[in-house]
């Protein structure tokens, strides 16, 4: 029970980490001026470099795969939070239970 509960707190302090970054307009610009840099760049590529496309895009891609991993650990955070939540009430509940009887 308690290392279920230590590894919740974990995912909750990360989810709180990423909330922060995702909430930073720092980080906000600089994915804007990724994207925007790596689009203007593909748009400069001739229709014949095939791979200078294929890493243009693939950069797109990469910039896309680390706002979601964010917005993923963020949300683990959340559900650990509520789960958190949950074992605590049951404890309470079970405690009251058993000064009961």
């Amino acid at each position: 029970m308690a290392d279920e509960l230590t590894d919740r707190a974990v995912l909750v302090q990360r989810g709180e980490e990423a909330r922060m970054i995702l909430s930073s307009k720092l980080f906000e610009e600089a994915i804007d001026n990724l994207r925007a840099a790596y689009t203007e760049a593909l748009l400069k590529v001739p229709n014949t470099d095939d791979l200078g496309r294929f890493r243009y895009v693939e950069a797109l891609r990469q910039v896309a795969t680390v706002r979601r991993h964010l917005e993923t650990v963020l949300t683990s955070g959340e559900i650990a939070q509520s789960e958190i939540v949950e074992m605590n009430a049951k404890d309470g509940l079970i405690a009251r239970l058993v000064r009961t009887f």
